[in-house]
């Protein structure tokens, strides 16, 4: 997920010059830049959080 989505965020963000920008440019620039950030970034948490629980219930049922 990362290589597809984050990466070619980052890269567009990168390619943003802040320094000559509109304010209205760099307002619409972060509205589309955090919203799938946002979006993608929760998505990807998800799977993290559960394998946190999974190594930690693998470890607690272990210790038993």
């Amino acid at each position: 997920m990362t290589i597809f989505v984050n990466v070619p965020l980052n890269n567009q963000l990168d390619h943003f010059e802040v320094t000559t920008a509109t304010e209205t440019t760099a307002v619409r620039m972060r509205s589309l830049f955090e919203k799938r950030w946002n979006f993608w970034n929760n998505i990807r948490t998800v799977p993290s959080i559960l394998s946190f629980v999974f190594v930690v219930l693998g470890c607690i049922q272990k210790a038993k």
